[in-house]
């Protein structure tokens, strides 16, 4: 019981001693010195340029993601690489004619210099008529950190699906690319 009594006289001498030590000195009823306090914050907002998403060209015609000329047979595929070289190759029964050349398509991305951009791209289909072909796309990069002069270019490639004995002709149609902040 003894050591109980010392804690609790040593406790009581350092509240004693707190409460008549300058720190409640200046304490007085209704808020004085010390009972508020003010500091400024600080705040910042950038804006950025907003992303433009420019479909390229070559010698003043607009590109499009080309899948060249070739034969359907029985059907297959078409691919088209996603490289700025290009390249492709068929699949199935389907099979290029001589002198046919298949080309991704180009755009340009301009924005906010060493920003961060997602690109994605969705499928399509080419028609003629009454008769369709649909296609695949997959973009060169999926994200691409901008150089700081806020410009970079890429390509497309895609897969076109040919049905057995499609009609033969020219068959046209579009897809979307869409260019997003991260």
């Amino acid at each position: 019981m003894g050591q109980k009594i010392r804690h609790w006289g040593g406790l009581i001498a350092t509240i004693a001693a707190l409460a008549s030590g300058p720190a409640m000195a200046n304490v007085t009823a209704g808020g004085g010195s010390g009972n508020t306090s003010t500091a400024a914050g600080s705040s910042t907002a950038e804006v950025v340029q907003p992303i433009r998403l420019v479909h390229a060209g070559r010698g003043g015609v607009v590109s499009s993601l080309n899948f060249g000329k070739f034969t359907a047979g029985t059907g297959g595929t078409v691919t088209v690489v996603a490289l700025p070289a290009g390249g492709g190759s068929t699949g199935g029964d389907v099979s290029f004619v001589p002198g046919s050349y298949v080309m991704p398509d180009s755009f340009y991305i301009v924005a906010g210099g060493n920003r961060v951009v997602g690109i994605t791209t969705g499928n399509g289909s080419v028609t003629l008529g009454s008769n369709s072909m649909s296609f695949t796309t997959v973009p060169q990069f999926s994200t691409v950190t901008l150089p700081g002069h806020g410009v970079q270019s890429f390509v497309v490639g895609g897969t076109l699906t040919v049905p057995a004995a499609a009609t033969p002709g020219v068959y046209r149609g579009t897809y979307n690319v869409t260019a997003a902040y991260q």
